[in-house]
């Protein structure tokens, strides 16, 4: 009996947990950092330095941040990882809505 799972001194039984993966639209919420596509209108608002310390500011009052990705066309929002999962979500909709508001729409990718 080679059962790896067991040593056979009644030891305790270790699994090993798979990872999951966090995807699909529904699950966004649950991430730290997510990633939007840059148009070139957003790109010009956001590659102005006051225009961006605004919004960095906004954004810092929520325990989020963004940072801008010029040569992937690209931003990314990171949130803290001190807001605890069951708020995530609405926190998330509270940050895009303020991002939203400042630079408008914008795809994730």
């Amino acid at each position: 009996d080679n059962n790896n799972n067991m040593d056979n001194n009644g030891g305790k039984i270790v699994q090993k947990r798979a990872s999951k993966l966090v995807s699909g639209p529904t699950m966004q919420y649950l991430k730290l950092q997510r990633v939007f596509k840059l148009n070139m209108n957003q790109k010009s608002i956001l590659m102005n330095g006051n225009t961006f310390n605004q919004i960095q500011q906004l954004l810092n009052n929520q325990y989020s941040r963004i940072t801008v990705i010029t040569q992937n066309n690209c931003f990314q929002i990171e949130i803290s990882s001190n807001i605890p999962l069951p708020q995530r979500k609405q926190h998330w909709q509270t940050i895009l809505q303020i991002v939203r508001g400042q630079i408008g729409m914008s795809q994730e990718i």
